[in-house]
Parts: structure tokens; sequence; C-alpha cells
């Protein structure tokens, strides 16, 4: 399978203290990878650098083969897209025109949006079941609304990555279910690669194809989610005691043994 994204020997520190520690993963093209670990691990920092929000002391972060630090700012948000966990609703724009924001990698001096920014944003937001808010304001939606308006402004961007921090904190089941689902679909009909960090280890479970374990800004386990997500991993990356159950299909679930 096509490597989409390649990060090598990657080390990252704030000041004098080292966040990511010799980071090596190849992410496949077309997956969801939820990152999983302990508040503080590192996983926010990780999507930081991959965006170069954040440059690292030492290694590098591939797209394509190409390291990023050759991009331009314009040309790498061609390539990745990015959903933040906590965005400051804008007061002044309607869900339509924050979606038509998602266009700027495609616009020059010269060319503002015209009307086939304005097609490809009604798509997006049809496509992640927002277009019926299209005239109102950010800050009338509900959570998970405005969770999947930020989803259609990433999808606008037309890229082949989308970063998601924390995609559904702080949103209730229906929600979280629901822009999970949107993901994989997203995977299954176009192709895009979802790098997401997760808090519910149920839900990393049900939904990601491969899942990347973090602990101290190490990497100390990578691979299929299904044996990734393991009853052992989990107790030995939480300090916790887990007890693993199935349901009547035989899925399996994991909970604190209390």
């Amino acid at each position: 399978m096509e490597n989409i994204i390649e990060i090598k020997d990657l080390n990252f520190k704030y000041d004098d203290k080292w966040i990511l520690e010799d980071i090596n993963l190849k992410i496949p093209k077309g997956v969801f990878v939820s990152v999983i670990g302990p508040n503080g691990c590192g996983k926010t920092t990780l999507l930081k650098v991959i965006s170069r929000m954040a440059n690292p002391q030492k290694g590098n972060v591939l797209i394509k083969g190409r390291d990023i630090k050759n991009y331009s700012h314009k040309e790498l948000a061609r390539e990745i897209a990015i959903v933040h966990q906590n965005s400051n609703p804008n007061f002044g724009l309607t869900c339509e025109e924050v979606v038509l924001m998602g266009r700027y990698p495609y616009q020059t001096t010269f060319k503002w949006e015209d009307k086939n920014d304005k097609l490809i944003a009604r798509e997006c937001m049809e496509y992640s079941g927002v277009w019926n808010l299209r005239n109102k304001y950010m800050t009338e939606l509900s959570g998970g609304e405005f969770q999947r308006l930020m989803i259609a402004k990433a999808l606008a961007q037309d890229t082949g990555v989308v970063l998601m921090d924390e995609p559904v904190a702080s949103l209730d089941l229906k929600y979280q279910v629901e822009i999970l689902s949107l993901c994989k679909r997203l995977i299954r009909e176009k192709g895009i690669t979802i790098i997401a960090p997760l808090h519910d280890i149920n839900l990393a479970r049900q939904f990601s194809d491969k899942t990347v374990i973090i602990q101290n800004g190490s990497v100390v386990e990578y691979g299929d989610t299904n044996e990734t997500i393991s009853h052992i991993n989990i107790e030995n990356l939480y300090d916790i005691k887990v007890r693993k159950i199935y349901d009547c299909d035989e899925n399996i679930y994991y909970f604190p043994a209390i």
C-alpha cells in the first residue's frame, strides 16, 4: 500500500523538555489512523509537526515523498487540512463563508473565490450534512453541527490528508458516532487519510484502521488497530486494570476493572 506520509527520526522539544523522541512512522493512503496515549504524551504536538505548525529539532516529515520543508505554505495547504479541537467561532461569518475559507490555497492576488469555489463549498457542505445551515452563524451551531462544518471546510481544501485533533472531544455519544462515521465514509469514498488523536479506546478500536500508541513522547506500538489496541497494551499505557467484554457479535470492548 502506498505511503502518503513518512516520518523519520523525529524529535521535538519545547524549551528544554523533549515532547517527541525518535518517531518513525509510515502512514498509508486512505486509512483512519488513531493516536492514543495519556494526556501530555505528545499526540497534539505530533499533528502540529506533521502540519508544520511546529518545527522539529531533528528529523523529517515527508508528504508524497517530499519533505514538508520544501513545500510553500499554499502547496502544503493543498496536501494537508487541519480540523482543530478548539476553533474560535468567527462571529461575523456565515457557515457557507467559513467553508469557502477552505478554498484559500487555490486563490491568488488576482483570483478570489469564484462560481467553481462556491460550487465546491456547496458540495462539501451537502456531503457533510450542513448545507441547510449555510446562512447560520457559527455561534448558532451545536457541537456536532460545528464539527461537521469544520469537516466540510477541510473537504473544501481538497487535500489527501486531514488531521483532526480529538474530533469527538466533548460531544455526546450520538455525535461521536456520527462524526467518526463521516470520517470512515470520507476514507471509503474519497480515499482521504485521516489522522486523529482519540481518548475513547473503544471508539478508536471500532473506527480506526491503524493505531499509534504514544507514551512519554515515544511510539511504543503502531500497527493494525485490532492488534495494537490490546488488553496488555491498554493496561501498560494507562497503568490501570481493564476488563475485556464481548458483545453478541463477538466485538471486543475495554472498560476499567473497578
